[in-house]
C-alpha cells in the first residue's frame, strides 16, 4: 500500500485520543506504538483524566519529546468524559480512539487513512487481535457499506463493530455526538450514531489493533447493577432514528434479544445473582417475548428460549457450569 503517496498531506491529518487513567505499567507501550507509525501526519491528544500514579507524569514527560503530542489534564471524570474532552481539541480531518493499555501496529494509520482517502470513507474499521500476540492475523479482505447496511450489521453483531477503538471517522461525523456519562457501556450508546450518519464504511479483515486483557480493565470488572444499563440502549436507539426506526424493527428486536442473552448469561454466572431477582425476570421476560418469526433467530437461540420455558433454574446453572468449565480451560 501507498501510504507515502499521502503521508505529508494535510487534508489526511489525524488526531488520535488516549484517555489516560492509572496505567502506568501499560501507557509507554501504548504510546510507543503511536509514535512508531510509520505515517507520521498526526497529534496524540493523552487526556489524564485524574490519575493517581505516574501515568500523569509519563505524558508530562514524553510531551517533552514529540511536538505532536499533547498533554491534557483534567479531574477524573471516567472514559467517556475523558474522550469528550480530547475531542474539544482535535485539530484532524480524522479522529481515532485508542485506550492507554492497548496498542496498534506499526502501519495503523497508514492502512486506515489510505482506505480513508482513496475511498473516500467516512468510517474505516480494522479487525483487533490480543495484545499478547501482535498478529496480522485475517485475510486482509474488506467490506463497504453505507450507514443504513453498517447500522444493521451493527445491530445484528455482523462485520461493523460495537467497539469505538480499531476505528477511523472523519472528524463531522462526531458533530454533536458525546459518549454519555457515567456509563460503562459508552461504545454502545454512541458508536452506532456515527455509523448512521456516515454514507460509505470500510470494514478491513485484518488485525491492526492489539488489545490487552487485564483484570482491572472496564471490559473484565465483576458483575454489578449498572451492567444492566445496557438493556436500555435498543430503545436509545429506537428514539434516536425516530420515525426512521421501522425500517431496522428486526434489527432492533434481535440486538435487544442478544443484549439481554448476554445479561442475563452474566447474571447467572455472577455471585450478585441472586441480588437481582426482579431484573432477571425482566431480562427472561424479553428473550421469550422476541417474535420466533424474527429472521436472526437462530435455531441455537430457539433452543435457549425453549430451555429458559422449561426451567430457567437448570438454564442458569448449566451457564455456571459451563463458565466454570470453561474458565480453567478443560
Amino acid at each position: 500500500m501507498e501510504s507515502s503517496i499521502i503521508m505529508d498531506n494535510l487534508a489526511a491529518f489525524v488526531s488520535i485520543i488516549v484517555p489516560v487513567y492509572n496505567v502506568e505499567e501499560y501507557l509507554q507501550p501504548c504510546i510507543d506504538s503511536i509514535l512508531g507509525q510509520t505515517y507520521s501526519n498526526f497529534e496524540l491528544l493523552l487526556v489524564d483524566d485524574g490519575s493517581t500514579d505516574g501515568s500523569g507524569a509519563i505524558c508530562d514527560t514524553v510531551a517533552n519529546t514529540d511536538p505532536r503530542i499533547k498533554v491534557i489534564h483534567k479531574p477524573n471524570g471516567g472514559l467517556s468524559d475523558a474522550r469528550n474532552h480530547g475531542m474539544q481539541y482535535v485539530q484532524g480531518k480524522y479522529i481515532t480512539f485508542i485506550d492507554s493499555d492497548d496498542t496498534v501496529a506499526s502501519d495503523f494509520l497508514s492502512i486506515m487513512v489510505a482506505k480513508a482517502e482513496e475511498q473516500n470513507a467516512d468510517i474505516v474499521q480494522c479487525s483487533f487481535a490480543l495484545q499478547e500476540k501482535n498478529l496480522h492475523t485475517g485475510t486482509k479482505s474488506e467490506f463497504s457499506c453505507n450507514g443504513s447496511d453498517g447500522l444493521r450489521r451493527f445491530l445484528i453483531r455482523d462485520t461493523v463493530y460495537v467497539a469505538a477503538c480499531g476505528k477511523l471517522y472523519k472528524r463531522e461525523l462526531f458533530q454533536d455526538i458525546e459518549f454519555p456519562l457515567g456509563r460503562i457501556n459508552e461504545d454502545h450508546c454512541t458508536v452506532y450514531k456515527t455509523i448512521y450518519r456516515a454514507n460509505k464504511i470500510i470494514c478491513i479483515d485484518y488485525a491492526l489493533y492489539w488489545h490487552r486483557m487485564r483484570a482491572g480493565s472496564i471490559m473484565h470488572t465483576p458483575f454489578s447493577g449498572k451492567n444492566l444499563e445496557l438493556i436500555t440502549v435498543a430503545d436509545e436507539i429506537r428514539l434516536f432514528l425516530g420515525e426512521e426506526q421501522d425500517a431496522f424493527r428486526e434489527e432492533i428486536d434481535y440486538y435487544e434479544y442478544k443484549t439481554a442473552m448476554i445479561l442475563l448469561n452474566s447474571l447467572f454466572s455472577s455471585e450478585a445473582r441472586k441480588d437481582y431477582p426482579i431484573e432477571k425476570q425482566q431480562l427472561i421476560k424479553t428473550l421469550l417475548s422476541l417474535n420466533n418469526t424474527n429472521p436472526y433467530l437462530s435455531f441455537k437461540d430457539k433452543c435457549i428460549n425453549t430451555f429458559l420455558k422449561i426451567s430457567p433454574f437448570m438454564y442458569g446453572q448449566t451457564i455456571r457450569h459451563y463458565r466454570k468449565v470453561t474458565s480453567h480451560g478443560t
